[in-house]
């Protein structure tokens, strides 16, 4: 990589590893917050996005340590290794993502049907039961 390049490349991989901690203490604080849906925060996407974290900073500094020459990733077999190595990683980091999207999809699902159903039972029952009672004594 030449000079311009690599200044871009450091940028990148520092934005990512920048990118990849707000995403981190974000789910950190979700998950401390009292009155969180626990629906949607649950223990299993704080571990997912962690790890989409963890991934997401792991190609940052791999990219970021190419761009300062602190890896020798030369000749063919240094080459190969590092696309190979950053392209696992993205294929893992998109797989995850994808699957957290449609977990948390179906989370949604789930609530909403589960609210549907507490409003149809609602509209169901009589808004005060007590209220049938009292009318038949007084009028006896």
């Amino acid at each position: 990589m030449g000079g311009k390049e690599s200044i871009v490349a450091d940028a990148f991989g520092i934005i990512l590893v920048g990118t990849a901690i707000v995403l981190v203490c974000w789910e950190v604080f979700q998950q401390r917050q009292p009155n969180r849906d626990r629906w949607f925060v649950t223990p299993r996407r704080f571990r997912r996005r962690v790890l989409v974290s963890l991934l997401l900073g792991i190609i940052g500094v791999i990219i970021s340590l190419d761009a300062r020459r602190l890896v020798p990733f030369t000749g063919i077999a240094g080459a190969v290794t590092y696309a190979v190595g950053l392209g696992a990683l993205a294929i893992l980091l998109i797989v995850l993502a994808i699957t957290d999207f449609f977990d948390t999809m179906n989370s949604a699902a789930r609530k909403s049907l589960a609210d549907l159903e507490l409003a149809m039972k609602s509209a169901k029952t009589p808004d005060d039961p007590h209220k049938d009672k009292s009318d038949n004594s007084t009028s006896t």
